[in-house]
């Protein structure tokens, strides 16, 4: 949360913060840009290649996508991932193993995600595998979020203030 005291006439200090709304968006959406960035190098080449997962494919660190888009007075950043693996890997869950086939379940959501013996799931499966095999949590998004939450912060901050420091100068 970022506090804040303003001093002087209020009809003044809110036509101008009013005045001042399509620059504080501006400066807002040019600090989520960076952040969201920062965040998908963060998960791709810390957390995606070595850190807590091991690079083999590239499929999941290829598909690790940052986006920022202004919704109404909003400015919503995401970093996500269209790979079906990835939400077993980030919250844990356990595979079912019914000889052939294997089917991963999220505990997270109740899903159900069919996987085949010649997928780069097979390397987990072992020849007698039990019908569960329990997947540990593995997060990768989450905890590179939790780990830049002060620069994100900052970040917000800063730019906050920035624009902020011009009420005093108008």
């Amino acid at each position: 949360m970022i506090n804040a005291v303003v001093i002087g006439d209020p009809r003044r200090i809110s036509s101008n913060i009013r005045a001042l709304f399509p620059e504080t968006m501006q400066a807002t959406g040019k600090s989520m840009a960076r952040l969201v960035f920062a965040l998908s190098n963060k998960i791709k080449f810390q957390k995606l290649s070595g850190q807590v997962l091991r690079n083999k494919t590239g499929v999941l660190r290829d598909s690790i996508s940052p986006s920022v888009r202004a919704d109404g007075n909003s400015i919503i950043g995401q970093v996500a991932t269209n790979v079906e693996y990835a939400r077993i890997h980030e919250y844990g869950g356990e595979i079912h193993h019914p000889g052939g086939t294997a089917y991963m379940f999220d505990k997270s959501s109740g899903r159900a995600i069919f996987v085949s013996n010649n997928s780069m799931w097979a390397h987990l499966l072992p020849r007698t595998a039990p019908h569960l095999i329990p997947m540990p949590e593995r997060s990768f998004m989450r905890t590179a979020l939790q780990e830049m939450e002060p620069d994100i912060r900052a970040t917000f901050e800063n730019a906050l203030s920035e624009v902020v420091s011009k009420l005093g100068r108008a």
